[in-house]
């Protein structure tokens, strides 16, 4: 008798564990359910690798990414070629978000592309212009009329006579003696060495694609090369062939919402610039060389990252620190070419307008241009 209540007691506490246990776990399910129903839909997956990403081609949707989660997609996505080649990271543009980040553009904005260093040190692109047509002039005269500007954009870029002057507050060498200083107080060498070089990386690559291209539509569009040479605008020029056709790849740090879909923290950012700058929707005449739609249609548009529907420098935070002194230059150097020398090209067939794969948007195949000068010969000597 003793045995059977025993079982019976067993049997109970058992059948009452098990509908203790099934509630329970369907709670969870239901819950876990409606949590899920409840989260966005993640976009469609895409990956770089073994990393999830995010590719952006849509202009709103951008201004959402840089405006409402900027903050998110703030930080720079890990990467072995620039761990190795870029200083451990050091470089500004790659470098992760953080007190060496903040510490670093701060120095750069302030002390090397303000307005103020800009003005002072505009001297140094005069002198560097002036060397630049002068080579093109004596190149012109050695090849009958013949230059390739390809072979010519970097030395106004990389020779630089100023920066061998350090002793002269007053030239490019302020620039390595600032950045001397601070390093003798807290900056180690390979943060010397990684601020220059991106700065000159960044300086050299951009203006010599963008300028080539420049003179390689108005070449192919003879009608707008005389307008240019009355007013000059290089927006058009940046909107078709954006120095960087993909935006360097930002990453999430944590969980946040685009366009309603749920991205998860670590997924990678790119913006399709290419893409973007093209869309039908917002240009008309999209594939067409119209600088004139600056002055009309999209006179309020403008590169410097308040309408994303024209950002070859980037938008938000992290927006190209060099953006002032880019503009400058590009506007300087191109006003000097058109208004010094005429341009013409080699043959009556078009430019060659096919481009080349790269970070960058380079032609595939080098300038060839004729030049005829302008103004009595002496003043190019």
């Amino acid at each position: 008798m003793e045995i059977s209540l025993q079982f019976q007691v067993n049997l109970l506490f058992a059948l009452f564990s098990t509908i203790i246990i099934t509630i329970s776990v369907a709670i969870i399910l239901v819950t876990g359910k409606k949590k899920q129903q409840r989260m966005p839909p993640e976009p469609a997956s895409t990956r770089l690798g073994i990393h999830r990403a995010l590719v952006v081609s849509n202009w709103e949707v951008a201004k959402e990414c840089f405006t409402t989660n900027d903050k998110v997609f703030l930080t720079r996505s890990k990467s072995l070629a620039v761990k190795h080649m870029g200083y451990d990271r050091n470089m500004l543009g790659f470098a992760p978000y953080g007190l060496y980040w903040r510490s670093a553009r701060r120095l750069v904005t302030v002390e090397l592309l303000s307005s103020r260093r800009l003005e002072l040190l505009k001297h140094v692109p005069d002198i560097e212009i002036d060397s630049f047509i002068k080579d093109l002039y004596e190149q012109s005269v050695r090849n009958r009329g013949v230059a390739v500007v390809d072979d010519c954009w970097k030395k106004i870029l990389c020779d630089g006579k100023h920066r061998k002057n350090k002793a002269d507050s007053k030239g490019v060498g302020f620039c390595t003696r600032k950045l001397g200083e601070r390093a003798s107080r807290n900056e180690a060498d390979d943060t010397i060495k990684a601020t220059c070089l991106i700065i000159v990386l960044g300086g050299i690559e951009t203006n010599v694609v963008t300028l080539t291209w420049a003179v390689s539509l108005l070449l192919n569009n003879l009608h707008v090369l005389k307008k240019a040479q009355d007013e000059l605008d290089i927006n058009e020029t940046m909107r078709l062939y954006p120095a960087a056709p993909l935006s360097v790849p930002r990453e999430a740090i944590e969980d946040c919402t685009v366009a309603g879909f749920h991205v998860q923290a670590g997924t990678r950012l790119l913006v399709n610039l290419w893409k973007l700058q093209r869309d039908p929707g917002i240009w008309s005449k999209p594939l067409e060389f119209l600088p004139e739609r600056f002055l009309s249609d999209h006179a309020n548009i403008d590169v410097r990252g308040q309408n994303f529907e024209l950002i070859p420098f980037g938008c938000g935070r992290r927006i190209c620190p060099g953006i002032t002194f880019m503009l400058r230059f590009q506007h300087l150097a191109l006003a000097r070419l058109l208004h010094g020398l005429k341009w013409g090209t080699v043959s009556d067939n078009a430019v060659n307008m096919s481009e080349s794969p790269g970070i960058s948007v380079p032609k595939a195949t080098p300038l060839e241009v004729t030049l005829t000068p302008k103004l009595p010969s002496m003043l190019y000597r």
